[in-house]
């Protein structure tokens, strides 16, 4: 076995997917204490915000593809953090909180809030100040997709 190379690329689609994943781990090993998952908890906050909605719109709101949200609302219907009731059209089902999914929001909303201290703290004003410009200018990308 020889010395490891080091592979020196400066790709930002990696980088920012490397932090990404690295955030990810701490939110969830964070919301591991209340059962789910930082994906999960987003898709509790917003249909908490919402009341109800259908997947499409639980998509759209969260920016996540629609097959990430239909697999993490199944692990929440089994769960039994969300339920679904008849929407406008049979095939239109929406989705709704339980009273355990909102005990579990709000628990997960704490979790949340301290993570978010936590990453503030690290980072710093200046550093969290030039992210959020960072993101906005980056959305920019969207619309040319």
């Amino acid at each position: 076995m020889g010395e490891r190379k080091e592979l020196k690329i400066q790709c930002y689609c990696m980088n920012l997917r490397h932090i990404s994943n690295m955030l990810t781990k701490y939110y969830d090993q964070a919301l591991a204490l209340v059962h789910i998952t930082a994906n999960q908890f987003f898709l509790l906050y917003v249909i908490h915000f919402l009341e109800t909605c259908n997947k499409s719109e639980l998509a759209r709101y969260t920016r996540l593809e629609r097959t990430t949200v239909i697999r993490d609302l199944d692990i929440l219907l089994k769960k039994d953090l969300v339920r679904q009731i008849p929407g406008p059209t049979k095939r239109n089902l929406l989705v709704c909180l339980t009273e355990e999914g909102e005990k579990t929001r709000e628990r997960g909303e704490q979790i949340w809030e301290d993570v978010q201290k936590s990453i503030s703290r690290l980072l710093g004003e200046e550093h969290l100040a030039a992210m959020e410009e960072m993101l906005k200018r980056m959305e920019a990308l969207e619309e040319k997709i």
